[in-house]
C-alpha cells in the first residue's frame, strides 16, 4: 500500500491517470482536470537532478542531466505500477531516463510524461494531450 493518496483522473477515452508529483494542476485536451499533488508529496517524491560536467577535447562542456529518485519515491512508483486500476502514472521527463538506466522495467510500464496540446507561445501547461504521452 501506498505512503500517499496520489490524484488520479478516468479520461474520456478510460484511460486512468495517476499524479506522481507535479505539484500544479494538468488540464487535459478532452476537458479533464488531474489535481496536483500536496507541497509534501512533491518535496519528498520529485527526483533531484544533479549535472554532471565534462571537458570536451572540443573546447567546451557537456552537461548532462541525471535524476535520482529517493528510496521511498522508487517504492511508491513499484506499488503504483502493479495497481490495476491505473493505467498511466505521470512523472517528470528526467525520470524516465533514469528508470531505464536503473533497470526499473514493472515501472516503465507505466510511467509517462505530459505531451503538451498547444502552439509554441501560448502558455506553459495550458493542455495535456489526453491521448499522447511520453515514454
Amino acid at each position: 500500500m501506498t505512503k500517499y493518496n496520489y490524484p488520479t483522473v478516468q479520461l474520456g477515452n478510460g484511460i486512468r491517470v495517476a499524479n506522481f508529483c507535479f505539484c500544479y494542476k494538468l488540464n487535459f485536451s478532452s476537458g479533464e482536470v488531474l489535481e496536483s499533488v500536496t507541497v509534501e508529496m512533491a518535496d519528498s517524491l520529485c527526483p533531484s537532478l544533479t549535472h554532471e560536467k565534462t571537458l570536451n577535447p572540443g573546447g567546451w562542456t557537456d552537461v548532462s542531466v541525471r535524476c535520482r529518485f529517493s528510496d521511498l519515491a522508487l517504492e511508491e512508483l513499484r506499488e503504483l505500477a502493479e495497481r490495476q486500476d491505473i493505467n498511466i502514472v505521470l512523472v517528470p521527463p528526467a525520470a524516465i531516463e533514469e528508470l531505464r538506466y536503473l533497470g526499473e522495467q514493472r515501472i516503465l510500464r507505466k510511467a509517462r510524461t505530459c505531451v503538451y496540446d498547444m502552439p509554441l507561445g501560448e502558455g506553459f501547461r495550458e493542455r495535456v494531450c489526453a491521448d499522447t504521452f511520453g515514454c
